[in-house]
């Protein structure tokens, strides 16, 4: 799937790729980097990866989650779904960071609005 991400092919394509679960991701992810979640000041404070890599993981992640619900759509209310989406979203709240580019700003709040648009029970705070 690495190979077939970085090759430059039409979403018809690769539509019968299979992405991993979110839950899968997230904790591969920080369990690489746990700084991630460690923040309570994200606004302030600096990003813990440069832009673009935070870019591509937003990217990445939000296919994961439209993937999963595609798949499964009675998940949409599951508690396993919740907590791996109130994960993400504080992933995205920390890229909100004074310190992020436009680009990740712009996927970020993108990403939220998808989330927030298939989920609206979410409440994050």
């Amino acid at each position: 799937m690495a190979h077939e991400g970085l090759c430059l092919k039409s979403e018809s394509q690769i539509s019968g790729l299979m992405y991993p679960k979110l839950g899968m991701m997230l904790d591969y992810i920080l369990r690489q980097q746990p700084k991630l979640l460690e923040s309570s000041e994200t606004r302030e404070q600096n990003l813990v990866f440069p832009s673009n890599t935070y870019v591509v993981m937003i990217k990445f992640l939000l296919k994961c989650f439209e993937s999963e619900l595609e798949q499964n759509k009675y998940l949409e209310g599951s508690s396993e779904i919740m907590s791996s989406v109130k994960t993400f979203c504080s992933i995205l709240e920390h890229s909100m960071s004074f310190e992020g580019s436009v680009e990740l700003h712009v996927n970020a709040s993108k990403a939220l609005l998808i989330i927030g648009s298939h989920m609206p029970e979410v409440s994050y705070y």
